[in-house]
């Protein structure tokens, strides 16, 4: 368990490997355990399939204020933060660099309910996909999500979409730089 967890300015390079078990920071598995009040600031983490990944208990009760901030992200190959079933979660001023694995995202937000903060992060998915995803993502009329000053930027050979948004209620969308970069007619910002 995964509970009150901070790590700080530490180096994490597991190597490069393409499993998609290859964690650098594995934050729970659904059903488990919960993980509330984890932060992971300042942090160099490079290389395996995830930078961090956090996966909440889904049992009406989301992991709780999760702060990834101020860490720089190089190379993984499949999600640089991969968020699910998380409540009130700040992810803030990080850079992100992602793989050259064309099915891969950079940020990827499943059920990040109750309000989540994405604030100030560069985000560089060179030959892929997503940029950011997010599913589900609500916030309240009291505590209304926040996604602004961001940069992404994603570029391919096929189709691409900076900010991908589905079912997200109560959310500001304000002051971000969607770069896109691709040949095929199939992209959206």
């Amino acid at each position: 368990m995964a509970h009150i967890l901070q790590l700080n300015k530490c180096i994490v390079d597991i190597g490069y490997n393409i499993s998609f078990y290859d964690f650098n920071f594995f934050g729970g598995q659904q059903g488990i355990f919960n993980n509330n009040f984890n932060e992971f600031t300042g942090n160099l983490i490079r290389n395996g399939a995830y930078g961090i990944y956090q996966h909440g208990y889904y049992n009406g009760i989301y992991d709780n204020r999760l702060i990834i901030r101020g860490n720089i992200i190089e190379s993984p190959y499949y999600m640089g933060i991969h968020i699910q079933y998380a409540d009130s979660i700040k992810i803030e001023r990080n850079q992100i660099t992602m793989d050259a694995y064309t099915g891969s995202y950079a940020l990827y937000m499943y059920y990040a309910m109750k309000g989540f903060r994405v604030y100030g992060n560069s985000i560089n998915q060179p030959s892929s996909y997503y940029g950011v995803y997010m599913y589900n993502c609500d916030g309240t009329s009291g505590n209304r999500s926040l996604f602004a000053n961001n940069m992404v930027y994603v570029g391919s050979d096929g189709s691409v979409i900076g900010l991908y948004l589905n079912d997200t209620d109560y959310a500001d969308i304000y002051n971000n730089n969607i770069n896109l970069v691709a040949s095929n007619t199939g992209t959206s910002a």
